[in-house]
Formats: structure tokens, sequence, C-alpha cells
């Protein structure tokens, strides 16, 4: 390799020891906040008997006597199901308003209108709007993530060393608040954010199919809200490595 791909290789190393330094600085710094999601999530699928203990952990709850029986009858869950269900009633849904009375203005209002409705539909927002409501309700926060994926869309053709190229399209998911690592927790709005973490466990062959990329599992912890088990919502799966993204705002170091 010449000087200049071996600086660029060193200069690629230091960023990435930096993120991930920076990811476990907050991690650690959130988790008295993690320890309440998890006993909230805990408490909704029905495992009452638990608390969380002086390490910021959720562990159960030990029998006092020997005689005593932990039975439990979950009146959280119907209630936030409840709540679900009268907040799937309203949902609200994005619109397009001309900027004025212009008919150029009017026709790109109308054309912009379908455009959302489509994305709409092929989204399945109905389902992705769901699922962030339900993390907002149990644990205060969700969040929707509007990405570009170059893998949709129509089949442009095939590149050499590329493979098959296509028109790429808009997807969004959503994203549990256990993934979203803020520069300051205690600012409430994004904007107020110098950089934003999220992190996430994939399998390792997503991230051999996404990024092309061969990593070793790592034990990434996984978090499942509909996991009904009646013990724990926090898997550790050897199979799953975590991928790391981290947004800024703009600076003089990165402008854009």
């Amino acid at each position: 390799k010449t000087k200049k791909q071996l600086e660029k290789l060193e200069a690629e190393k230091v960023l990435v020891e930096e993120v991930r330094n920076d990811f476990f600085e907050r991690q650690q710094a959130r988790r008295s906040i993690e320890a309440q999601w998890q006993l909230n999530l805990n408490f909704y699928m029905g495992n009452q008997h638990c608390a969380v203990n002086g390490n910021q952990e959720v562990a159960p709850l030990a029998q006092k006597f020997y005689w005593q029986e932990n039975q439990v009858f979950n009146h959280i869950a119907p209630v936030v199901e409840r709540r679900l269900s009268k907040l799937a009633r309203i949902r609200p849904k994005m619109s397009v308003f001309p900027a004025s009375n212009d008919e150029k203005d009017l026709k790109t209002a109308g054309v912009s209108k379908k455009i959302i409705n489509s994305v709409y539909n092929t989204e399945d927002m109905n389902h992705v709007i769901a699922e962030v409501t339900r993390w907002s309700e149990i644990c205060g926060t969700g969040f929707y993530k509007v990405l570009w994926n170059a893998a949709k869309g129509d089949l442009m053709g095939k590149v050499d060393g590329l493979g098959t190229v296509r028109s790429g399209d808009v997807e969004i998911i959503a994203v549990s608040p256990f993934e979203i690592f803020p520069d300051n927790a205690q600012q409430t709005l994004l904007d107020n954010q110098r950089s934003i973490i999220h992190a996430k466990a994939y399998h390792i062959e997503e991230i051999k199919n996404r990024w092309g990329v061969e990593v070793a599992g790592e034990g990434a912890s996984v978090f499942n809200l509909l996991q009904n088990t009646g013990k724990s919502i926090k898997n550790t799966n050897p199979n799953f490595a975590l991928v790391i993204e981290r947004y800024e705002a703009p600076s003089l170091k990165f402008p854009n």
C-alpha cells in the first residue's frame, strides 16, 4: 500500500475507535434510564416480581419465606393495550399544502400528496406507527428513522464490480429507545443534540449482505418488545454484532 493509503487506513481506525469509545461512554451514562425501561417492559409482560438493583440491572425478587407464593394478575398490559387501541383510531397522516394559489404550486402539491400516500402504503406505515406508539407508551419515547434504501426500487441494470443496480426508494422504520444514544440525555429536543448514535444489533449474515463485511459474532444484546416469556426481555445472541452509526450536527471538521 502507498503512504497515502496507509494514512487513510490509520485515520479510519482512529475514527472507528473514537466512535466506539463515545458509544460506550453514552451507554454507561444512560444505565439508570435504561434500567427503568427494562423494568417497565417486564411489568408490561407480567413479570412484576423484579426490581432494579444497585448495579442498575433488573433482577428477580427473592422469596422472603419458603412458603411464599409469587402470583401475578397483570393490570398493566390491559391498560396499555386499551390506550394503544384508542391511539390507533386517531393516527396522524401527512399532507401537502401549496405555497401559493399559483397553478404550478397547486400541481406540485397534488403530485407530492400522491407520492406521500404511495410511501405510506408501500412502507405499511400503520404497522410502523403502531410499533413506535407501543414503545412510546411503555418507555416514554420511540423514534421514526427515514432512510434511502439503494436496494429497493426498479431494476436499472448491472454494473461490473457493483452487481445489480436499482433506482432506490424511501424506507421508514420504527426504532426503539434502547437503540438511540443522544449526546446529552438531559436535552429533550433532538435539535439541541450535537450528535446522535444509533446502535443496533444485527445478525452477522445480515451485516454481510448489507455492507459486504464479514464480522465475528460478539454476543450483542437484543431487546424484543413482543417476546412474551414472562421473565426477561433481554437476549444475548452469539450470532449478532453491534452496528454503530453516529450522526453529527454540521461543524468545521464535518460540514456535511
